[in-house]
């Protein structure tokens, strides 16, 4: 199998070229892998990652490939959605998160993601992905409140002001705890207005936030819970259940979710509204979502 190493080409990102050299050559030294089994690339520009593995896996059809997305769940997202199409034609998946933060890494408790040799060793498996409008999420997508705290947050890094995350979620909390969001769910309308919604594929978002308990990655179906509105007091309240992921069962947030599994999903805003796959920001005003069971091939490094 040859390993394609894909990392952001960003200068702030230079430390992940020079770990991935320095543990190839370990393996290479080791007799694990041979310098011509390897490869890195570094991206250009945003996209760039989706649109470099969508053609090479066009060009490199018939061998044995696993791309390996290095870093945080954005160049995760990139590198899967190139993938999207390829799952028949020996084409994988897998992450390497060295110094690097990932929510969809904690979908797999115990799993070193830091160590190339265990990649190396790994088995790959098949496991889900969302389509989401005319992009692809492979852990979580945030519709409502969380997707505007990202929204006021890459807003506030773009004007240089300090803690942008943490100010985003303070403007969320004054500007957008109420949001006319239509979802429907196989078909079924269940909201018009709502707090926020979590599309879910894996469990954890938002650095660590079990949004979706429930959800697996690999059993063909969505989790989706929608909040609806409430007072902000108890919206505080809420929000230590709903990073614990206790949110759904407490008897005291009962009426505030609505929770299925589902197959296919469709967000439907009167105005122009912005929805949050991976982190990522996708805006619209109708988005059809829907699960693709088994789209991508994922090896899990091997425990060392």
């Amino acid at each position: 199998m040859r390993y394609i190493f894909v990392i952001n080409g960003k200068p702030t990102k230079a430390y992940l070229v020079d770990e991935v050299k320095r543990q190839t050559d370990a393996l290479v030294a080791d007799g694990l892998l041979d310098k011509e089994q390897y490869q890195i690339y570094c991206t250009t520009a945003e996209g760039d990652a989706t649109r470099y593995v969508h053609l090479f896996c066009d060009i490199h059809t018939r061998e044995s490939i696993c791309f390996v997305a290095c870093g945080g769940d954005g160049i995760i997202n990139e590198v899967a959605s190139g993938l999207v199409g390829f799952e028949k034609e020996d084409k994988h998946l897998s992450i390497f998160t060295y110094k690097s933060n990932s929510d969809f890494a904690k979908n797999f408790p115990g799993v070193v993601f830091s160590d190339i040799k265990g990649i190396v060793l790994g088995n790959s498996r098949p496991i889900d992905i969302i389509k989401c409008g005319n992009g692809y999420c492979l852990n979580v997508c945030n519709v409502g409140f969380a997707a505007k705290v990202a929204v006021y947050g890459k807003k506030n890094v773009l004007k240089g002001r300090k803690k942008p995350y943490e100010k985003g979620i303070a403007e969320a909390v004054l500007f957008s705890r109420f949001n006319h969001i239509k979802v429907y769910v196989d078909g079924e309308k269940v909201c018009s207005w709502m707090l926020f919604c979590d599309i879910a594929n894996g469990r954890i978002c938002g650095d660590g936030y079990i949004c979706s308990p429930n959800a697996l990655i690999d059993d063909g179906w969505i989790d989706i819970s929608v909040a609806k509105m409430i007072p902000l007091i108890k919206f505080l309240q809420l929000l230590p259940h709903y990073s614990k992921g206790t949110h759904l069962t407490n008897p005291k947030f009962k009426n505030v979710f609505t929770y299925r599994k589902a197959k296919e999903i469709r967000v439907v805003a009167p105005n122009h509204t912005t929805i949050c796959p991976d982190g990522e920001l996708l805006g619209g005003f109708d988005f059809l979502i829907k699960i693709l069971p088994g789209g991508i091939n994922f090896i899990t490094p091997a425990a060392q």
